[in-house]
């Protein structure tokens, strides 16, 4: 998953794969190219051909009164085919710098990437 905005820009890579016998996802964090923000999802792996929702959380690396950054709407693609998935993701904020993410069906295995906006 990719998060593109233009103080964030970090890579979050999200992999679709057949999930099977219960595994859980691990999440992952990364730092804005900025430096001013950590980003934090609670999963990093999709299910092939379902439809997911993840939840990403910005924490501030400076000062704790910086403001949450903005996610006005999300892409979600597959660069290494040049397509997107087969639903349009949305993003809505739920609390204090976290964002739910819904509408994430990646359409085939492989790398995924989320652009927010």
């Amino acid at each position: 998953m990719l998060i593109h905005r233009s103080s964030l820009s970090p890579l979050l890579l999200l992999v679709a794969a057949t999930i099977g016998g219960g595994a859980q996802a691990a999440g992952q964090s990364v730092k804005s190219t900025d430096g001013m923000w950590t980003l934090t999802t609670d999963t990093d792996v999709l299910a092939v051909k379902k439809e997911s929702e993840l939840t990403i959380n910005a924490s501030s690396a400076g000062s704790a009164m910086a403001k949450c950054p903005d996610v006005d709407g999300v892409t979600f693609t597959m660069p290494a085919h040049g397509h997107g998935g087969s639903t349009t993701p949305e993003a809505k904020k739920v609390g204090p710098c976290s964002y739910h993410v819904s509408g994430l069906t990646p359409t085939m295995g492989g790398d995924w990437l989320l652009h927010c906006n």
